[in-house]
């Protein structure tokens, strides 16, 4: 239920990672493309702004600069195609207060946007900043570092999960329970599982819109920041909110209930995403499309795979070929393999 320290080798399946965002100001929002093998990206209306030639691309640009791949090593473009940081790193992640996660040989440092070494590559496991601080791993246990390098809280967690709106999910002995970003236990651990999403562009999740998902008893409910049973544990799965809704899973399928846990989409969809731009994405029998916060189908079932929108776009997967749409359903871009 949380964010493994996954890798940005980027084929075809990076596309398909949660949420896709840019930073060009003057375009808005850019987004990868991967037509003939090689990954550029384009904005919102379709029109290509970085040319395809790159080995792997990030999802995303941050702060100004994605990573992307040449041959078999990662460096960061600016949001016109120039290289910012020449290719050098194993992987490297995204921007966030000023540093980015980049893996040399089989350790993980920070670097700044100007490619200096800001922390040393000599951590065997990370997380991107949020915060001002960083989840890291020097061994069995994970901790917390500054945009310094100094360790603030202590590596005793089995789990640690980034922080967001001022607290983060940690796992000690087998219990879930949050911490502030001084390292005191705000609510104990208590709950036998806790979401955490970690790759999100928009940020990481512990909390959003003041609720986390946790787990009792296999069953799944809310909290609020002071530990109390928001939405008592009933549901099978349950997410984060996102514009006021959260799926839910009812007897093998999801619906989405309000914040008071309140049904407000009845459960039939396989499978369920996050609002974004006041639409979700919903598969059922196999095949994707997007409904509305009433649970109205506002672009019918007929993807093989759907992403959330994001940026006024999003990916959808027609038979073997990726295409962008937007919230009328229409093709801005492709299809392509």
């Amino acid at each position: 239920m949380r964010k493994a320290l996954v890798s940005l080798v980027c084929v075809l399946a990076c596309l398909w990672v949660g949420y896709i965002w840019g930073q060009k100001e003057s375009a808005g929002p850019l987004f990868p493309i991967f037509p003939g093998g090689k990954y550029g990206y384009i904005d919102k209306l379709g029109t290509v702004v970085i040319k395809p030639q790159f080995d792997g691309a990030a999802q995303f640009f941050s702060g100004g600069l994605a990573s992307v791949m040449v041959g078999n090593k990662w460096g960061y473009v600016n949001t016109e195609g120039a290289v910012m940081i020449q290719p050098q790193f194993d992987e490297a992640w995204a921007f966030s207060d000023g540093l980015a996660a980049v893996r040399v040989g089989e350790k993980w440092g920070f670097v700044d946007k100007k490619g200096t070494m800001r922390i040393e590559a000599k951590l065997q496991k990370v997380q991107t900043f949020s915060d001002g601080l960083a989840a890291v791993s020097t061994g069995d246990k994970n901790g917390y570092i500054d945009t310094t390098g100094k360790m603030v809280i202590e590596p005793i967690y089995a789990w640690a999960c980034s922080f967001a709106e001022g607290v983060a999910a940690v796992q000690v002995r087998g219990k879930w329970g949050y911490i502030d970003k001084t390292g005191k236990t705000i609510i104990e651990p208590q709950f036998d599982d806790a979401r955490c999403d970690d790759s999100r562009p928009d940020g990481p999740r512990s909390f959003a819109e003041g609720l986390a998902p946790v787990s009792v008893n296999g069953k799944w409910g809310d909290i609020d920041k002071a530990g109390k049973m928001v939405i008592q544990p009933q549901f099978e799965v349950a997410q984060f909110f996102s514009e006021g809704l959260g799926a839910v899973m009812v007897e093998g399928k999801f619906g989405y209930i309000d914040k008071t846990g309140a049904m407000i989409i009845k459960p039939r969809f396989d499978e369920a995403g996050d609002f974004g731009s006041g639409l979700a994405a919903v598969q059922v029998n196999g095949k994707w499309g997007y409904i509305d916060k009433q649970g109205k189908d506002v672009i019918k079932l007929q993807y093989n795979r759907a992403e959330g929108f994001s940026g006024g776009l999003a990916l959808v997967k027609m038979d073997s070929k990726i295409a962008y749409i937007d919230a009328k359903g229409k093709v801005v871009w492709g299809p392509a393999d």
